[in-house]
């Protein structure tokens, strides 16, 4: 299995056609079940990547896999 993205990193995705971003919150390594926006769902995970719990930058939250984000890169300037 590949390593995924810790909890904290900023990451994007494509959500009906626009890029947009969040954090992820939990990692994934088996399946199991989560609360996700206050319900318990089921957490499915690919033998070979991990699946993530995400917080959308509008406090929704979202299961994604390994294959679905990509680390956002974000340049400080000061």
């Amino acid at each position: 299995m590949i390593t995924g993205y810790k909890i904290g990193t900023d990451v994007k995705w494509n959500e009906e056609n626009t890029l947009t971003t969040g954090v992820i919150e939990q990692v994934f390594y088996q399946p199991t079940t989560a609360l996700v926006n206050g319900q318990e769902c089921s957490i499915a995970v690919s033998e070979k990547s991990p699946t993530y719990l995400v917080r959308h930058h509008d406090g929704k939250q979202l299961v994604l896999r390994h294959v679905d984000v990509m680390k956002e890169h974000t340049n400080h300037h000061t």
